[in-house]
């Protein structure tokens, strides 16, 4: 059965290919003027958020050969996913003069109230397995880099970013260097607070690429002009960068060598920009798009969220599924269902939310 779960988890990247590409097209000529409508970015955060389920399960299995090389890329599916985010916030912010007023009121419970409710869901997990936290453990666990929430520390640099973002907005008055200068400020102050704090590396070695998605906004003509000409040269100059960064991260075991972790997580910023720039100039030449990756795109933020309470759950005293193949596909599966839920349960709460919000701006 070990075998059989290796053989059947190495064969995962060519499913995830499928998925991809189920239904992708190539853009016409006068349909390259950008990389990232709605529309397109929804499949994108669809097909990353499973990559990132797939990579934090093969942090928890030892079977196949290719498989577990996914534990290596979970922080470039987070880069897609602060590279839309920093794009769509600074574009909106340059079309819309009055985008500061009420951004977090609108912006936050969006984030924090799925949060809430997936705390409450690990708080009770913990509390059936007879090793409940306290309020305060919870409290101490979100500002200190170890959250109740598996994975979760995406939800506090998001949040610490939309904070600043706000700030910026305020005293930029439309001026994009500002804003620019005034996020790299913030993404050099995060790394040198994370790291005198002992944070893992996952907490900043890519939120960098808000400010690359930003950056993109100011520029987007001229960039995506560029890009539209020599797509294919970049793209495959970026895969074949990154493979020779990661190649060499595991060949050298650098992740795993205290005096070398400096130098691995260097690589994995360059890393992070060098996929970010790949999949822009992909996208300006490739729409992708299916029922599956819309759907999943959808309820990304709440698959993320969730994820870590089947990982946890289905590797615990409250079931223990041996097979790693199974163990992948029952915490896939739990996942997505359950993002769909929460959503769904969420949706009415968020609707009179709004509205309230709506009559208190007019």
């Amino acid at each position: 059965m070990a075998n059989t779960a290796g053989v059947l988890l190495d064969l995962l990247p060519i499913a995830l290919l499928l998925l991809l590409f189920w239904g992708a097209k190539i853009k016409p000529v006068n349909d390259r003027a950008s990389f990232a409508s709605v529309a397109e970015e929804l499949p994108w955060r669809g097909f990353f958020a499973i990559v990132i389920i797939v990579h934090h399960v093969a942090q928890h299995t030892s079977s196949g050969i290719v498989f577990p090389y996914f534990t290596y890329v979970g922080f470039l599916a987070v880069a897609v996913f602060f590279l839309y985010s920093g794009f769509g916030l600074m574009k909106r912010y340059l079309s819309d003069p009055q985008y500061a007023q009420w951004f977090l009121a609108k912006r936050l419970p969006k984030l924090l109230l799925p949060y809430l409710a997936v705390t409450v869901l690990f708080w009770l997990l913990y509390l059936w397995l007879e090793n409940p936290w306290t309020l305060t453990e919870v409290a101490k666990g979100a500002l200190t880099g170890s959250p109740i929430v598996w994975h979760s520390w995406y939800i506090n640099v998001i949040v610490g970013f939309y904070i600043v973002f706000w700030l910026l907005m305020k005293v930029a008055r439309g001026q994009a260097w500002v804003m620019l200068g005034g996020a790299l400020i913030w993404y050099g102050a995060s790394v040198v607070i994370f790291r005198q704090l002992g944070f893992g590396e996952w907490w900043y070695n890519a939120s960098h690429i808000l400010v690359l998605g930003m950056l993109i906004a100011v520029y987007e003509k001229p960039i995506v002009r560029v890009f539209a000409k020599f797509a294919w040269p970049v793209v495959i100059t970026s895969v074949g960068l990154l493979f020779a960064g990661l190649n060499y991260i595991e060949a050298n075991q650098l992740l795993s060598d205290d005096s070398a972790e400096l130098e691995a997580v260097l690589i994995q910023m360059v890393a992070a920009v060098v996929f970010s720039i790949g999949l822009c100039a992909l996208c300006t030449r490739i729409s992708i798009g299916n029922a599956m990756l819309r759907f999943l795109g959808e309820y990304a933020l709440e698959i993320y969220l969730l994820q870590g309470l089947f990982q946890f759950a289905f590797r615990s005293e409250l079931a223990w599924i041996e097979n790693d193949f199974s163990y992948l596909v029952t915490s896939v599966v739990a996942t997505v269902l359950s993002a769909a839920l929460l959503n769904l349960c969420l949706k009415p709460i968020f609707g009179v939310y709004l509205r309230s919000l709506r009559k208190i701006t007019r």
